[in-house]
């Protein structure tokens, strides 16, 4: 269920082979108007599997984030045909849907079944020296058309340029060509391309807004950016994009939406602590810097520790300087260095001050 919402219905199947297994119980207590143990034991049961699979659902929901799934053609070509009967639901296109009952394969799928069939039966009887030929010739032609298969299947694989020629309509291929080729003219068509098959692709808005920004295009690139939180309200990054492209005034929604998102991530604390250094209202930005640095030491990783570390302790240094407050400065260099796992030239950084 965690992958597939649909394996919560094993729970409604055994409920209701359960009420069918105490069926004629349940109908001798109606009659008589006098309830069996045994419909006391399915009632039990009922309950408990109402119970649980209400708890399953709340998980569901709250693991999707209180949304319910979204998917495209790509995902699930069947979903988006017009026709109600046809099969099969592979993704990505990488076998044909059948929409008609005169699909050649069907009569594949029929001989397969009729051939496993026949080799089950052949197993089961006494094999002759003949009968054994051919399940070894028969097996032995399974093998190579599956080599085969592959061989040919390798071959598409190639490359992603390889796979969107499969694909021309693929969303994701586009997106992923556009973080890749060079010039920003072929990686703004390869966006706009995901967009136009996708338009509720998030990514590819993110990507694009952020070459518009990077090229100096600013306006499109907050409309980009807005229509990515617009899809994703929980796009971190995307946030974080906008606080540089967006006007001053609208700068402290954005740091206060970031806090809300993420609140134990030290880097919006930073980011927060300038914008009121910026301001000229130092005690404050200091009271977010100190927070920083108690963010970094309490979510310390080994890859991050330094930036962390650094950023933070050298940004609440700063402003106790500028406020000529030279005892919490020795205080929080004290404290730095004593839970610090930093290596001695990164202390001595710290330590200039």
């Amino acid at each position: 269920m965690l992958a597939k919402e649909t394996g919560v219905t094993i729970l409604l199947l055994n409920l209701a082979f359960d009420f069918y297994r105490c069926w004629p119980f349940v109908k001798r207590s109606l009659c008589s108007l006098k309830i069996e143990k045994k419909c006391t034991g399915l009632s039990i049961r009922s309950v408990k599997v109402v119970v649980s699979l209400t708890l399953l659902i709340c998980l569901r929901l709250a693991l999707l984030q209180g949304t319910l799934p979204i998917f495209s053609s790509q995902d699930n070509p069947a979903a988006f045909h017009g026709s109600f009967f046809v099969s099969h639901d592979w993704q990505m296109g990488s076998v044909p849907i059948i929409t008609s009952g005169w699909d050649p394969r069907n009569l594949l799928t029929c001989a397969a079944f009729g051939a496993l069939l026949l080799l089950c039966y052949r197993c089961i009887a006494d094999l002759e020296p003949g009968t054994k030929v051919f399940l070894v010739v028969g097996l032995a032609v399974l093998a190579a058309s599956g080599v085969a298969k592959t061989y040919r299947r390798n071959a598409d694989w190639r490359d992603r340029a390889t796979l969107l020629r499969l694909w021309p309509t693929y969303a994701s291929a586009h997106n992923n060509i556009g973080t890749l080729v060079n010039g920003v003219e072929n990686a703004e068509q390869h966006f706009l391309q995901a967009i136009k098959y996708n338009r509720r692709h998030v990514n590819a808005h993110y990507n694009l807004g952020k070459l518009y920004k990077k090229s100096g295009r600013n306006d499109q690139a907050i409309r980009m950016l807005e229509k990515c939180i617009w899809l994703q309200p929980r796009f971190v990054q995307a946030h974080v994009e906008l606080l540089a492209l967006k006007p001053e005034a609208d700068r402290l929604a954005i740091l206060r939406r970031l806090l809300q998102l993420e609140p134990g991530n030290w880097e919006h604390y930073v980011l927060y602590g300038s914008w009121l250094k910026n301001k000229d209202i130092p005690i404050v930005a200091s009271k977010f810097f100190l927070e920083a640095a108690r963010l970094s030491f309490k979510h310390r990783t080994v890859a991050r520790a330094v930036r962390g570390d650094l950023i933070s302790i050298r940004s609440a240094a700063l402003m106790y300087r500028f406020l000529g407050q030279k005892s919490r400065i020795l205080q929080l260099l004290t404290r730095f260095v004593a839970n610090s796992s930093c290596s001695s030239p990164d202390v001595e950084k710290i330590k200039m001050f």
